[in-house]
């Protein structure tokens, strides 16, 4: 550790940083906070701003202290209480990490989405579209836009292959839904209503901030529509996990508390 600078002893002895009263902060205790790999600078800052927090804390804690009466002061009970609390959460963690089916498959997915399309509205457009970004100085013919617009598995790889060797920033994938949102991140489009614009619009070509743009249209959804599975895959996923981990969590508290009731550990004095 680098050495602590700035910081004197403040009682008689010498193992103590700073003190509260009767509480004091050893150098020891401060060593254990500051990283071994902090340069002089950096280890002092460290320990001032610690020392200065401990004494604050500190302050408050004395404070308290004296004026807080008994029955204020008891907290034996919350402490148990959140001492359960850890130990039911440490059981349960336990179980879910050893017992918890995570194999989810599409037709459970499925199922989900087709109980529950109410639930899957669109609260954006979203389309499928290609794209591709040049600086208005390069020199594209029609070749170009004739292999970005082909729907030939073959061509688009020779599109690809074409912007790789120039530099050129593009999107392909036909597959994949896009936010409307993210989509102008990229492509500055200007557009005031943007049912009207997915509706009129399927392959448009412009130019912007020196940049060409080339953009097409795959499909679309409006917003408010239902959302496409694909969105709402690994929602659904984790809607059915925690469904499971519930369930199996129920399980296991109605699993041992018959095997208590079998085992005569539970007793009750009441009618």
């Amino acid at each position: 550790m680098a050495a602590l600078v700035g910081c004197q002893p403040v009682s008689n002895n010498p193992d103590d940083v700073a003190c509260v009263n009767e509480v004091c902060l050893t150098w020891a205790q401060l060593q254990e906070v500051i990283p071994d790999n902090s340069s002089s600078e950096d280890s002092a800052l460290l320990a001032n701003n610690y020392i200065q927090n401990w004494i604050k804390e500190e302050v408050i804690l004395s404070y308290a202290l004296n004026n807080l009466n008994e029955e204020q002061m008891n907290f034996d009970l919350q402490i148990e209480n959140y001492r359960k609390s850890l130990l039911t959460f440490a059981l349960e963690n336990q179980i879910v990490t050893q017992h918890l089916d995570t194999a989810i498959n599409i037709n459970e997915l499925e199922a989900y989405y087709n109980e529950n399309l109410d639930n899957f509205q669109l609260k954006d457009y979203i389309l499928k579209a290609k794209f591709c970004i040049l600086d208005s100085a390069q020199e594209v013919g029609k070749p170009f836009e004739k292999l970005f617009y082909s729907d030939d598995p073959q061509d688009l790889v020779s599109f690809e292959s074409f912007c790789v060797d120039n530099g050129i920033n593009y999107f392909i994938d036909e597959d994949q839904w896009l936010y409307f949102g993210d989509l102008i991140q990229e492509v500055p489009l200007q557009v005031y209503k943007v049912e009207r614009f997915l509706k009129k619009n399927k392959r448009l070509t412009f130019t912007e901030d020196g940049r060409r743009y080339f953009l097409q249209i795959v499909d679309y959804k409006l917003k408010d529509s239902v959302s496409p599975l694909s969105l709402q895959k690994e929602k659904i996923r984790n809607i059915i996990l925690n469904r499971r981990k519930l369930d199996l969590l129920s399980k296991m508290r109605d699993d041992l508390y018959k095997e208590a009731v079998r085992k005569n550990r539970i007793q009750t004095h009441y009618e």
